[in-house]
């Protein structure tokens, strides 16, 4: 059974994005198209607070006409997160993704975020899995 690790491994190496609760909405959203991601986490001193997504951004700020430039992340991010874990199965972080409504998902270990998978990185892998079952399948069939 596959697991989140096998995503990470075929992953390119990156660095979390994170920033800093007391930030604003604006310092986030610059991140945030600057890194081309659709979430930042939010870390204080490197404990994982929150997340910060682009949901966020349209439904706790836009939508309630609060001043990005003054609102602090803190005020308007996720603070409830599902958190997996390499050694999950990718099944398991799907049900927990599709249960909680996030594209986005931390990973940790040993109570320390390590990386983000999204809900892309697992239909990614899953495409490539698929197109290696069909070669493998291609040429049994063809020899």
């Amino acid at each position: 059974m596959a697991l989140i690790q096998d995503i990470l491994a075929s992953k390119a190496p990156r660095d979390i994005i994170s920033i800093d609760p007391r930030k604003t909405v604006t310092e986030a959203a610059k991140m945030m198209s600057h890194n081309k991601v659709g979430s930042v986490l939010v870390l204080d001193e490197g404990k994982l607070l929150g997340v910060f997504t682009e949901r966020d951004l349209m439904n706790k700020v836009v939508a309630q006409d609060k001043d990005p430039q003054t609102t602090p992340v803190q005020e308007v991010m996720t603070s409830k997160v599902a958190v997996g874990k390499t050694g999950m199965t990718i099944q398991e972080a799907t049900e927990i993704m599709s249960q909680n409504r996030i594209r986005h998902f931390p990973i940790a270990e040993d109570g320390k975020v390590i990386n983000m998978i999204s809900a892309g990185d697992i239909l990614t892998w899953q495409a490539k899995q698929n197109e290696m079952a069909v070669r493998h399948l291609e040429n049994y069939f063809l020899t």
